[in-house]
């Protein structure tokens, strides 16, 4: 014979589930059965909500929600209808965190942008720093450019720090087209690696 019976998974969702009525003495059985109809195993379907207060799990429920599948993340807190944050770097042990934002085009003065210029005191160069800055979030007269290289004819990378050398970041900035340089990405560095 078989009875429903409701669980709580991880996030306090509550489902239902048939389990065979337990005889006296026996242990629960703690993995939902699969129906034949069903197209997915539970585990894959989405789980039915409830708009019930989940309650607080029984001394015996305990092994029944520790079947729910492991492996299911769960879901990500977002930052911001613009904004990503990433912990680490995409194997560089050197980062410590990844920052995606909707950053502002800074406007250009540029006619004819062909090529990224790296030369200092070039209009090129100044408007490119600017987007640097504005990608770590450092005024400009207090940001040290260590280092700086192309991607493309359009895109560059730099790492920076603050003048007191604390913090250290490496900013990806792209050419918008009549508009300008655009920081598009900003990776927080644990230290500087172009210090040496």
């Amino acid at each position: 014979m078989e009875e429903n019976v409701k669980k709580e998974d991880k996030e306090g969702n509550l489902f239902t589930t048939k389990e065979p009525k337990r005889e006296s003495g026996k242990e629960p059985v703690t993995e939902a059965e699969h129906r034949p109809d069903e197209e997915d195993p539970p585990e894959e379907k989405e789980q039915e909500t409830s708009t019930e207060k989940p309650t607080p799990p029984k001394e015996d429920e305990g092994e029944a929600e520790s079947a729910t599948d492991e492996s299911e993340e769960a879901p990500q807190e977002p930052t911001g209808p613009e904004s990503s944050q990433d912990q680490g770097g995409n194997g560089d042990p050197n980062v410590k965190q990844v920052i995606t934002d909707n950053w502002a085009v800074v406007p250009t003065e540029q006619e004819n942008h062909t090529h990224i210029t790296f030369e200092k005191g070039s209009l090129d160069w100044k408007e490119m720093t600017t987007a640097i800055a504005a990608g770590a979030g450092l005024p400009e007269d207090d940001m040290i450019v260590w280092w700086a290289a192309g991607e493309g004819t359009d895109k560059a990378n730099a790492t920076v720090t603050n003048q007191a050398q604390t913090e250290n970041y490496r900013v990806h900035v792209a050419w918008v087209d009549g508009a300008g340089y655009k920081p598009v990405k900003t990776e927080i560095l644990y230290e500087n690696d172009q210090k040496n």
